[in-house]
């Protein structure tokens, strides 16, 4: 069985300027590297067995120094990277509607998550990715404490593949924080038991930094 930690990458300079930033890399705010330190202090007691981070900067930047007070070094992996938004990489971050949803507002939001996947990358491949990941961790190490470093997507894809479907489906839409810690105790694909999401108590602030 797996005993598996996930920690979104910390606030990066284009999340502050609510960028979007997927495939583009943004390197992390003095805010994010204060965060990344806080869950490197909140992670120092657990003997990690393996560690797996996405390729990409601000990720590696994270890894950099939660993996500082930690014997196991980072094992790159490149499905674990963050989805590619295509077009609107860069440009303003638009919070999706809440609430009651309009004809209108309805189908300009299918519209433009239909342009980004055309023109950047599906979420059907982003989740391909992350069973993939999943496997190639599994592969590398069959039991014990793990912890991945990556993205909101990408770990929102890897909870779907890991969590019982009814379970997934009452957290979905919950928004990972930067270096928020997520924990489940995984004995297979599809039959992990969550431990605690989206935990922020160790972060200035609690955390909150979007999107």
């Amino acid at each position: 069985m797996h005993h598996l930690f996930m920690v979104r990458h910390g606030t990066t300079q284009w999340i502050e300027a609510r960028r979007v930033q997927g495939a583009t890399d943004s390197p992390l705010s003095e805010r994010g590297i204060e965060e990344a330190r806080c869950a490197a202090e909140n992670l120092n007691h657990i003997p990690f067995d393996a560690v797996f981070c996405s390729p990409m900067g601000r990720t590696r930047q994270t890894a950099d120094i939660v993996c500082g007070l930690q014997a196991a070094r980072p094992i790159y992996l490149d499905d674990l990277r963050e989805m590619d938004f295509g077009i609107y990489e860069g440009f303003a971050y638009v919070e999706p509607p809440q609430g009651d949803l309009t004809a209108w507002m309805k189908i300009h939001l299918m519209a433009r998550i239909l342009i980004a996947q055309i023109s950047g990358e599906t979420i059907a491949r982003v989740k391909q990715r992350a069973v993939k990941a999943w496997e190639n961790i599994s592969a590398a190490q069959p039991c014990g404490r793990v912890l991945v470093i990556a993205h909101g997507v990408i770990l929102n894809a890897l909870l779907a593949h890991l969590l019982p479907k009814i379970e997934y489906q009452a957290i979905k839409n919950i928004r990972l924080q930067p270096c928020a810690l997520t924990e489940l105790h995984v004995p297979g694909a599809g039959s992990a038991r969550l431990v605690r999401l989206n935990d922020c108590d160790h972060l200035p602030a609690g955390g909150r930094a979007d999107p």
